[in-house]
């Protein structure tokens, strides 16, 4: 009996306890409820992934209109291909045609040579047998008045037989090159030939690469303390005079030089600089990890592509062994090009609009700066700055340059 009650007063006690717990959930449910802080996130998330979302549409639309650009290009492309192989074809067959027609002619040359070379030869032969025949007969009566004792005979027919013959035989010289120098005159002339037909070429491929003129500008903290720059960063000239200036790591501390603010990683870019009557001065581009300390060494080994001017005269290719180049006229604008996936820099007479130079066949690897040396002012002959045309104007050996 005891032990039913006790269990029964128990079940009744967890009943209450349920029926109490169960009447504070119910009025705990009428209360607001704050978001778990789950929600709250989830809520900022919703909220970052519509912007993302907005973001991710630009993306795709940019990179849609980028494919349609690249489409467009490798249309434009087939297109120029086609033209240039055309083109290509119809230059080397003007060429072809005119080496073939010279070669013809210098055939006819050298045969029309040597047919007058016999007939001159053949000509002196019978000239000269003729004297040899009357010499004998000279002889002959020479041998026989020797014996005679008719003085008087003698001596009239002594001044005849005595006289020497119209001309030296000595004098006569017939050469076994008649067609000396033929050859060289030929392809000479085909060489002048060539030189129009290139040109015409340097003169398109000029025109072509204007469109990928580029706004260049010089900066400040790589520029050699000598060094004096305008305030639109355009012009840079030798001082006379040492600046107070950081020596920062960028900066050119020993070889009056300067790069500009941008480098280029890709694609295509041209530039042109007014040297104007300047007597030395270096150009080119360079890339961006060149020592910036001590002496430099303009070649490519070095990180350099340039080509510089000595002495007024003396154009050099700063190559591994610099390379005197013969300019028919002196530039005062000289232009510069850069393809960076097809490892070249060439650069231009930007007035004649013909070829000085090129650097072709190289790999770069790294971002590529245009690269300015006035030289020094030698004395004020070389005074003058070198200027950066803006984009808008586009119109003794030695082993290495050091500067």
């Amino acid at each position: 009996m005891g032990r039913t009650l006790a269990s029964t007063l128990q079940y009744q006690c967890s009943s209450l306890l349920l029926q109490k717990s169960s009447l504070t959930l119910i009025n705990e449910s009428w209360l607001p409820q704050a978001p778990f802080p789950v929600e709250r996130e989830s809520q900022e998330r919703k909220i970052q992934m519509k912007r993302t979302e907005v973001d991710v549409r630009q993306m795709i639309q940019d990179r849609l209109q980028k494919v349609e650009e690249i489409k467009h290009s490798l249309q434009l492309s087939k297109e120029n291909s086609k033209k240039d192989v055309e083109e290509s074809m119809k230059v080397f067959s003007i060429l072809f045609h005119s080496m073939r027609r010279s070669q013809a002619e210098l055939v006819d040359t050298i045969q029309g040579k040597q047919a007058a070379a016999e007939q001159r030869a053949q000509r002196l032969i019978a000239e000269l047998e003729l004297e040899i025949t009357e010499l004998q007969r000279k002889r002959f009566e020479m041998e026989h008045l020797s014996h005679t004792e008719d003085h008087l005979q003698l001596l009239q027919r002594f001044p005849a037989l005595n006289s020497p013959p119209a001309k030296d035989c000595f004098d006569i010289i017939v050469h076994p090159d008649p067609c000396l120098g033929i050859t060289r005159r030929a392809v000479a002339k085909i060489k002048e030939q060539l030189q129009v037909a290139l040109k015409k070429l340097s003169t398109e491929e000029h025109e072509k690469i204007k469109p990928y003129a580029v706004d260049v500008c010089l900066d400040p903290r790589t520029a050699n303390p000598w060094l004096v720059l305008s305030e639109d960063g355009r012009r840079v000239w030798d001082g006379d005079v040492e600046q107070h200036v950081v020596d920062t790591p960028e900066r050119f501390d020993t070889a009056p030089c300067v790069l500009a603010t941008k480098g280029f990683s890709t694609g295509r870019h041209y530039w042109e600089v007014d040297v104007g009557d300047k007597t030395a001065w270096d150009l080119g581009v360079a890339r961006q990890s060149v020592t910036r300390k001590g002496l430099v060494t303009l070649c490519p080994e070095e990180g350099y592509w340039a080509v510089c001017l000595r002495k007024g005269i003396e154009y050099r290719a700063c190559a591994g062994h610099a390379e005197l180049l013969c300019l028919t006229q002196r530039p005062r604008v000289v232009g510069v090009f850069l393809d960076y996936e097809d490892g070249t820099v060439s650069f231009y007479d930007a007035e004649a609009k013909s070829l000085i130079y090129s650097f072709t066949q190289f790999q770069f690897t790294e971002a590529m700066f245009p690269f300015f040396n006035p030289e020094m002012s030698d004395s004020s002959s070389n005074k003058s700055p070198l200027i950066i045309c803006p984009a808008c104007g586009v119109s003794e050996d030695i082993d290495d340059i050091t500067i």
